[in-house]
């Protein structure tokens, strides 16, 4: 009975570890600027496993500029804070950005920055998307990040667009590497108990 009992909690605590986390669909407009100010939209803290993002962008695109600073009020850019807990990683990314309206040759991007730099910027052409983080093999440690996903350039042409943008962040638990003197610390502690044992049945 003890082992059936072991065995089915092994099995729920293995089912955890690859369940599907952070969901968070973009229902209120995610601010248009990569920003660190508390006005920042931010999503909060991503749990480890696999956390998904989706949003849609609607914009204008100027000849070789579907991000541009002049104009009217437009969604040419999605970006938000999401933070990495202490013991985790984030270390797989992936996008994929499909057309509702479009003009030919149109790209988009997407962005990772610190409070300091960018740590990369990785460019697609809508309809497609990959992995985002295969400029950083290492993955991205803990800390508080803000993402971006914007519209990058239509080629000479100029037009209007609108795309819908889904994101998948996968977060993992960092070990700890053992100090170095911990074995020799609780060899020590074995050798007192025993010692302790060994004078009380004296």
């Amino acid at each position: 009975m003890k082992i059936r009992f072991f065995s089915m909690l092994c099995a729920l605590v293995l089912g955890a570890t690859s369940a599907q986390a952070v969901v968070i669909v973009e229902t209120t407009d995610f601010n248009n600027a990569s920003s660190f100010f508390p006005f920042a939209s931010n999503i909060g803290t991503l749990d480890v496993g696999s956390n998904s993002v989706s949003g849609t962008l609607a914009g204008t695109c100027e000849p070789f500029d579907c991000n541009p600073a002049s104009g009217v009020a437009q969604d040419n850019q999605d970006s938000f804070l999401f933070t990495i807990d202490a013991g985790a990683k984030l270390v797989t990314g992936n996008i994929l950005a499909s057309f509702v309206t479009s003009i030919p040759f149109m790209t988009y991007s997407i962005s990772i920055r610190s409070m300091v730099s960018t740590i990369f910027q990785e460019n697609y052409a809508v309809g497609t998307g990959g992995d985002f983080l295969v400029s950083v093999p290492d993955g991205i440690e803990a800390g508080t990040y803000s993402l971006s996903v914007f519209g990058q350039s239509g080629g000479p042409l100029a037009g209007t667009y609108a795309l819908e943008y889904d994101l998948s962040l996968g977060v993992a638990a960092v070990s700890v590497p053992m100090p170095a003197g911990l074995p020799l610390v609780l060899s020590g502690l074995v050798c007192l108990g025993v010692m302790f044992r060994v004078r009380k049945k004296g």
